[in-house]
This record gives C-alpha cells, structure tokens and sequence, in this order.
C-alpha cells in the first residue's frame, strides 16, 4: 500500500485506488500451551539458620596419671658404723624401719639407696642390699643390689607394685656371707664421703 488515504474510519485508499479495510480484526482463539521451558538456574543460599540448642554433656575422660611424689626422703642423724665388725651371712638392719604413706592414685613406688661402706671382707664373698615393705606383718622382701669378694654394694634400686592405701614400712638390710671387720659408713659425720640416703617415690 503507496499513500494510503482514510476514506472513513473504517476504510483506506491508496494511490492506485486500491480500497482497504481500516477496522482491527476481531481476536483469533487461543493457540495451544507451548512446552515447559528449561529449569532456571538454583537461586542463592538462603541465609544461616539460628543455632540449636547445646547437646547433652559426655561421659567423664579417663583419669591421668597422679604424678610422682616423694613418700620418704631418709638422711641419717648419726654415723652407722664405726671400726664395727658385721656377723656372717645373716641380714643386719643398715636403716631401720621408716614410715611411708601410700596415697591413692600410687601404682607402684620407686626405692633407691645410695651408701659408701668401708672394711675389711673375707675373700670370695655374696654381700647383698634388700629393701624389706612391712617387716612386722606379712613381709615383701626386695633385692636391691649385690657385690662379690671384698666389696660392700654401693647402691640399689627396687620397684614394687600393688601396695594398699595407707601406712607401711620400709628398712634397708645388708647380709654379708663371710662378714667383716674395721666397717665403717660414718654417714652423719663425714656424709659427702661416706653417704647413706633412701628416697622413696610413688606413682
């Protein structure tokens, strides 16, 4: 259409007399629904919900250990032997029975001896330490250390488990097997010489 002219509202005319329609067509009926269109893309991350309530309380961790502690730290107050003479094979008391309290919470106690004994033994002999728990009840013997020919054992250490809770306890004994003569272990008098010290620790 060239130069269309508007006969009336309801017609147009154009340049070569051609005559058209100017009213709107009435609306065709509706077409069929079209297919789905493809998933949109995951909106974003709604924001962080509150925090729930605290869970119940767990069980109790397993106990640790209670650490070492010193039960007895011995320091003689007099010399023990002096030019002394030792009888033959039997046990003689080189500290007498001290006190120790087991607390709980000890698995075992460590015993350590540290002494310096002088004198004249017979050749060829056994000289031992023990460590001797409640003497005056059911006794626990513990070897501590040993010596042969004319030695005296200078020191010794002893382990022992399973002691009940309470007070024990503990002397310190020296057997020689051909005894002795001219002992000394002046350990109050000349102690950085002639040292006697028993230290007893729980764990």
């Amino acid at each position: 259409m060239t130069n269309p002219v508007e006969l009336s509202k309801d017609y147009l005319i154009d340049d070569n007399g051609k005559i058209y329609t100017n009213s709107t067509g009435t609306i065709g009926p509706t077409g069929p629904q079209g297919a789905t269109g493809a998933t949109g893309a995951t909106g974003a991350a709604g924001p962080v919900g509150a925090t729930g309530p605290q869970g119940i309380q767990g069980p109790p961790g397993s106990g640790g250990g209670s650490g070492a502690s010193i039960l007895l730290n011995y320091l003689p107050t007099a010399d023990k032997y002096n030019n002394a003479s030792l009888s033959a094979d039997t046990w003689l008391d080189l500290i007498n029975n001290q006190n120790i309290i087991i607390p709980s919470g000890n698995s075992f106690i460590l015993i350590q001896l540290n002494a310096l004994i002088i004198g004249n033994v017979g050749g060829g002999s056994h000289n031992n330490l023990r460590a001797v728990i409640d003497s005056g009840g059911t006794p626990i013997n513990l070897n501590m250390a040993g010596a042969y020919g004319t030695l005296f054992p200078f020191s010794g250490s002893a382990i022992v488990a399973g002691l009940s809770v309470g007070t024990h306890t503990i002397k310190i004994q020296l057997k020689v097997q051909f005894g002795a003569n001219g002992v000394y272990l002046r350990c109050f008098s000349i102690a950085e010489y002639e040292p006697l010290t028993l230290s007893v620790i729980g764990y």
